[in-house]
């Protein structure tokens, strides 16, 4: 009995020799497949950035830049604005008081309002500051001048000559 516990014995360790000693093969790898998807369409060329950024328009200012004649607080005025940049403008105002005022300003509007404020720039006792409202056809100027110094108010209107 013993030979036959020898020879199954042996028989195991020779098969298990064997068996370990087959060359083994290494897994190839497979293409990737797509899963076939159901009425795909073809891809679509892509379409190239568009610039979506959309300037807004400027306002249009109305044209402030001439003269404009009229009275303040019954006394005869001319403004001459020379110079206007968008919002911004300058010239000088000239009111025949008991003496004369020349006096070179500067201003602003107020398009949604349709307001005008200007000031004064040359430093003496009668400057001062202007708000009026401009007529819708822009060429009627409304509203009061308040001196600095006094805080006296006087109203004027002005019109622009074409």
């Amino acid at each position: 009995m013993l030979n036959i516990k020898t020879f199954l014995g042996l028989f195991l360790v020779i098969a298990l020799l064997l068996a370990g000693c087959q060359q083994k093969e290494e897994p190839q790898p497979q293409p990737e497949q797509k899963p076939a998807a159901v009425n795909e369409a073809p891809p679509a060329a892509t379409p190239a950035p568009v610039d979506t950024v959309k300037e807004e328009p400027k306002p249009e200012f109305p044209d402030m830049t001439g003269t404009w004649t009229g009275a303040m607080d019954g006394h005869a005025t001319t403004l001459k604005i020379t110079k206007q940049d968008g919002e911004k403008f300058s010239g000088t105002i000239f009111v025949n008081f008991r003496e004369a005022v020349n006096q070179s300003v500067s201003g602003k509007i107020n398009l949604e309002k349709r307001v005008v404020t200007m000031s004064d720039l040359i430093k003496a006792r009668s400057m001062g500051t202007y708000y009026a409202t401009l007529s819708e056809d822009g060429t009627k100027l409304s509203g009061s001048f308040t001196q600095t110094v006094d805080k006296i108010k006087v109203k004027f209107n002005l019109s622009k000559k074409k």
